[in-house]
């Protein structure tokens, strides 16, 4: 007991006279309280069942009785209906017997016993028996009473002088009725037990009913008893029914224990009734001594006989002992809420008690499945722990405390904040503590620890930590979540068998994750917004895990394993910013999905190293990505093991192992990875692709394709050697092929057995070459059934097709000239034995001969569409001159005066093969145009301007196109005699827009576009013959020219293209024949067929092509047939229809459509 205790009670003697009463005849002598017996007349004490029985009373009042003068040692027996006792100021009395709700008021002192209707242990048999009968004890201040007993139905009421609280005192009270305590003290030195061995007990025993204690003082004077206990204890009977205690702005002092609320497991006592413990407390101070076995309050149950429930609040105040709090849950039905309470467990203690208990030293220490609320600026501080939990008293326990701290702090001086350990014969199951806002501290130990095999699951919700949390020891088990903005400085560690769950949620935790020893796990889970700064590790057998499944979740450090195991799934965009390093013999399993997801990019090393005999288990799906700092995404190094799968994402890096490691990969549905790779296998499937990495002579093991890709990557050079050791399945080889003299290209090497069936895709990425190279070797297999095939069946250089053939183990690309009868000049078709980048092996520096022209048929795609579109250029000219022509046969047909018109047309032709194999060719276009009537002497001359557009599309067999944008203005005058003679006169001048889209043998685009101006005139004359009713027929000659200036474009692939002047002269014989009918009121209808012979007479339009000049001969005779129609509608409106078919010559048929509409005004 501390110096201000001891100073307390000297204090409370003094004002008890400084003496202990021993009462002999009637006289009383002064003892010290700490050993004085009360003794009377006789040797029958106070406290002896004689004197505690009705029988033994010197004075039975009827009615009211006044007690002015001392006597000490008299027995009152106030138990006759209507009989009360009051004890004045200068009164003295022993004992006083209640019954029948008589009155007892003391204003003096009663030395003895209150008796109304509680149970007592009486001398010599101390044996438990109720004492008086229902009855009302008052004491008015300056009052004194040793004990009161006050049984159910009775009532204390203890109110002494606000100024003076020590005035009024109460020495001890066993009360299962109603009590209420105000103003006043009550102290144990005033028991007339106290000091005989039978003062252990507590100062108030609460048995039934309800306590009310405000502005008073509980002294509990040093004895082995709580100062409050609900409950038996040594002198006083099991509880029955409910029990409520309320204290507010008190002090409670006592050495072992202030309040003590605990369910006894008290079985079947007859007359026991169980029932809830209620505590209120309000700005009171319970402190125990800090250097003893005890507490300021016990709330809690013993045993699973009584399920009824223990509820304390406490707001404000202090609780304080060898531990603040002391929580005991058995079933679930204990609850404490502190608000604003200072709660202290052993500060200020010189030393621990010789056997300290588990609970000593912590600020408080909960076991059991309680419910605890720290609220409101509520501290939590320990000498030792600031919080400690501990093993439940129910082995069946299969969970710990609920806990929540919120506003409030927690502090362990020389351990931890918090404490859940097991240090009970059970294991101390979970328990769940929530912190909201609060603060923790230990200066010198961990915030959180778990060991012993107990369990913990903390949540931080909108709290900064600054510290450590720890799982130490088999079977212990810390789940630590951090949210709501949580922020935390330290470490969260696993060790010595121990598992850690941390988990972020809008949260940071600047720190490390961490994992030693064999058993030991700590996981790490990132959620939304949240970060870890630092590092994850394991060793020692341990295992670290780390799971993220938010785009915003990071851990701004890396991963590593030694001797140990680590996990890493991340998705939906998680990071972890530096790679993951294996060594010792480590394992580790990495599980990447999700665009934005990502591993590495940080520090110095590869996305993931295996080394040291490590073994790696990876996956990268569905745009996850790997990020090695160096360029590296894995390493595997001294007889380590990496398999690795990568699905449905790209991929940039490499990937590579030493000789003694093993790398197994997998690329599969669409996957794509760019860099170098050695694996020990290979499986390529499901659209996957390798693009090859820099290196010039990359080796594989295995390669398995499966509908996958390998592309070599090499663009225009230096050019790879892939060599595998074998080749099976199916899948596709992109290439790159330099077919220049000299030059080189990639090479597939199979040095062993070679199955399945692939397909090779050679392109030249500079397709201006002139005169390529042939026989060009692009795989070699060490035997086996492979076969190989070019995509398309075709490779293009420049102007030239190549095909792939076999000859023994090797794959050759061949020009395809189109000669059958002109053999290629190598007829054994060894390979080119011009070595890459050697000079082309022409000492005397002679012109190359001329390369073969090709035959159109295998010219490539590029030389097709070039050739088509320029050919095309006089057609498209000519069908828009065809449509003015009709225009101006239906002027001829029907003289009007000025006017405006339009003629919509298209046509579809098949042009036949020319220097290039034969194209479609279909246009569409329009004319609009006007003119006007001048009458002649020598008859009348209409004169006209006009504009036109068409658009016209060279298809090209394999999908090529050349689309030509005509844009054209002319002018025109046509003649007409009396006497049916005609003649038309038309000049035009076109741009031609030209587009060239190039679809080459293999499937590769290019395109380029240019422009060439043209400009042309036609001349026609004939005579309109009239026949009987109202026929005619109408013979014309036509003449017409067409240049076209030159142009120049390379497409987009270097394919050289130069168009030399394009021009076409034609001459057209020709006749209609047609027939009016009148439909009155100026309108009519005239029907006509046409017959014409056109003769082309140019043979030599010239383009050059990659050097190499073809010639577009459009010379020849086609033939003209067709069908018409003019009718005026209106005496000033005209509509016109006809087709035309045109076949022979370079035309393999044609069928045009005109239609127009001609107005006059």
């Amino acid at each position: 007991m501390g110096m201000n205790t001891r100073r307390f009670r000297l204090g409370t003697l003094a004002r008890y006279l400084g003496c202990t009463l021993t009462c002999t005849l009637g006289m009383c002598q002064a003892h010290a309280y700490g050993d004085r017996a009360l003794v009377c007349t006789g040797g029958q004490d106070l406290r002896t069942e004689t004197k505690l029985r009705p029988g033994s009373a010197n004075l039975t009042p009827n009615g009211p009785v006044t007690v002015n003068n001392p006597q000490n040692c008299d027995v009152y027996n106030v138990t006759q209906l209507g009989g009360s006792v009051n004890i004045s100021s200068t009164g003295t009395l022993g004992n006083v017997i209640l019954g029948n709700n008589n009155a007892l008021t003391i204003s003096g002192t009663v030395w003895g016993f209150a008796e109304a209707g509680a149970s007592y242990a009486s001398l010599p048999s101390n044996t438990l028996a109720t004492r008086g009968e229902q009855g009302i004890v008052k004491v008015l201040p300056g009052g004194k009473l040793s004990v009161a007993l006050i049984g159910p139905g009775s009532t204390l009421a203890v109110s002494g002088d606000p100024a003076n609280r020590g005035s009024t005192v109460v020495g001890r009270i066993v009360t299962a009725g109603h009590t209420t305590i105000h103003h006043a003290t009550v102290d144990a030195n005033f028991n007339i037990d106290q000091g005989t061995g039978r003062g252990t007990a507590p100062v108030i025993s609460l048995n039934g009913g309800e306590v009310t204690i405000s502005d008073s003082t509980i002294n509990g004077a040093g004895n082995p008893q709580p100062a409050i206990n609900f409950g038996a204890d040594p002198l006083s009977p099991a509880p029955s029914g409910p029990l409520a205690l309320a204290i507010g702005d008190s002090t409670i002092e006592n050495t072992f224990a202030g309040i003590t609320a605990q369910q006894q497991n008290y079985g079947s006592i007859p007359g026991w009734t169980p029932g809830d413990y209620v505590i209120r407390l309000s700005n009171t101070s319970v402190n125990a001594d800090a250097a003893a076995n005890g507490w300021g309050l016990f709330a809690g149950q013993a045993g699973p006989l009584n399920t009824k429930s223990v509820g304390v609040v406490v707001a404000g105040g202090v609780l304080s002992g060898g531990t603040g709090l002391y929580a005991q849950g058995y079933g679930s039905n204990v609850t404490v809420t502190t608000m604003g309470t200072r709660i202290e467990g052993g500060i200020g203690a010189a030393a621990p008690p010789s056997n300290p208990k588990p609970f000593y030293g912590a600020g408080a220490y909960i076991t059991g499945p309680a419910q605890i609320s720290f609220l409101q600026g509520s501290s939590v501080v320990g000498n030792v722990d600031g919080l400690r939990i501990g093993s439940p008293i129910n082995p069946q326990a299969d969970q710990g405390p609920n806990i929540l701290m919120a506003d409030s702090h927690v502090e362990g001086k020389q351990g931890a904040a918090i404490h859940a350990t097991s240090d009970g014969p059970g294991t101390a199951p979970r328990s769940t503590i929530l912190l909201s806002n609060a603060t923790l501290a230990a200066p010198n130990g961990p915030l959180v620890l778990v060991d012993n095999g107990a369990g913990a699951m903390v949540q931080s919700d909108n709290t900064a930590l600054s510290g450590d949390a720890r799982a130490v020891g088999n079977g212990s088990s810390l789940v630590f979540s951090q949210t709501g903005g949580s922020r935390m400085q330290g470490t969260v560690s696993a060790t010595d068998g121990a598992t850690t769950d941390l988990t972020l949620d809008h949260a940071t935790l600047s720190g490390m994750a961490t994992a030693d020893g064999a058993g030991s796990a700590t996981t790490v889970g990132l959620g939304s917004a949240s970060t870890l700064n630092g590092a994850a590790t394991a060793t020692n057998g341990a295992t670290i895990g780390v799971q993220g499944d938010h785009p915003d979740a990071v851990l701004n450090g890396g991963i590593s394993a030694d001797g140990a195991t680590a996990l890493l799934q991340l998705s939906n965009g998680a990071r972890v910013t530096d790679g993951l390093g294996l060594d010792n013999g480590a394992s580790g399993t990495v599980r990447i999905s999700g665009d934005g997801s990502s591993l590495g990019g940080a520090g110095t090393s590869a996305a993931i190293s295996v080394l040291g005999g490590s073994r790696a288990n990876v996956a990268v799906a569905d745009g996850a990505q790997l990020r090695g700092a160096n360029g590296v995404l894995i390493n595997a190094a001294d007889g380590s093991q990496a398999d690795v799968q990568v699905s449905n994402t790209v991929l940039t890096g490499a990937m590579q192992r030493d000789a003694d490691s093993i790398l197994n990969v997998e690329l599969s549905n669409g996957a794509v990875l760019t860099g170098d790779m050695n694996p020990n296998t290979l499986a390529i499937r499901d659209g996957a692709t390798w693009n090859l990495g820099a290196g010039r002579a990359p080796e594989v093991g295995a390669l398995s394709l499966s509908a996958g890709r390998v592309n070599f990557n090499s663009g225009a050079g230096p050019f790879k050697t892939l060599t595998a050791a074998s080749l099976q399945g199916s899948g596709f080889f992109g290439m790159g092929v330099d077919f220049a003299p000299g030059k080189g290209n990639d090479k597939l090497v199979v040095s062993g057995q070679a199955s399945g069936s692939h397909v090779l895709d050679p392109y030249g990425e500079d397709q201006s070459v002139k005169n390529p190279r042939n026989n060009i070797p692009v795989v070699q297999t060490g035997g086996g059934p492979g076969a190989f095939q070019l995509q398309g069946g075709k490779v293009d250089a420049g102007v030239y097709t190549y095909t792939l053939q076999h000859t023994g183990n090797q794959w050759l690309l061949v020009r395809d000239d189109g000669d059958d009868n002109n053999p290629d000049n190598n007829p054994n078709n060894n390979p080119d034995n011009n070595p890459d980048n050697n000079p082309d092996n022409n000492p005397n520096n002679n012109p190359d001969n001329e390369p073969p022209t090709p035959a159109p048929q295998v010219l490539s795609p590029a030389a097709k569409t070039a050739l088509s579109t320029a050919a095309a250029l006089p057609f498209v000219w000519h069908a828009e001159m065809s449509t003015l022509r009709q225009r101006q046969g239906d002027l001829r047909g029907n003289k009007a005066g000025d006017g405006r018109w339009v003629r919509p047309f298209s046509s579809s032709s098949r042009i036949d093969e020319l220097a290039a194999p034969g194209f479609g060719l279909d246009q569409y276009g329009v004319l609009i145009g006007a003119d006007k009537r001048l009458v002649l002497q020598s008859g009348d001359l209409y004169v006209g301007g006009f504009g036109s557009y068409s658009y016209s599309q060279a298809d090209v067999e394999g999908g090529s196109k050349g689309r030509i944008n005509s844009y054209g203005l002319g002018a025109y005058a046509t003649w007409m005699g009396p006497d049916g003679w005609y003649a038309d006169g038309v000049i035009k001048a076109n741009n031609f827009q030209n587009q060239l889209r190039v679809i080459g043998s293999s499937g590769r685009t290019a395109s380029g576009h240019y422009s060439a101006p043209g400009i042309g005139a036609s001349l026609e004359v004939g005579k309109n013959i009239p026949l009987p009713r109202q026929s005619f027929l109408e013979p014309y000659v036509k003449v017409s020219a067409f240049a076209a200036k030159s142009s120049s474009e390379d497409l987009d692939n270097n394919f050289d293209i130069e168009n030399g002047p394009t021009r076409s002269v034609q001459a057209q014989l020709g006749t209609l024949l047609g027939k009016r009918f009148d439909l009155g009121n100026t309108r009519y209808v005239e029907p006509y067929i046409k017959a014409a012979v056109i003769h082309e007479f140019i043979d030599k339009n010239e383009t050059t092509l990659n050097g190499i000049t073809f010639n577009n001969d459009l010379s020849g005779s086609r033939m003209v047939l067709g069908t018409g129609m003019a009718a005026q509608i209106r005496h000033n409106l005209q509509v016109h229809m006809d087709v035309d078919y045109t076949k022979g010559g370079p035309v393999d048929h044609n069928v045009a459509l005109n239609l127009g509409v001609r107005y006059v005004w």
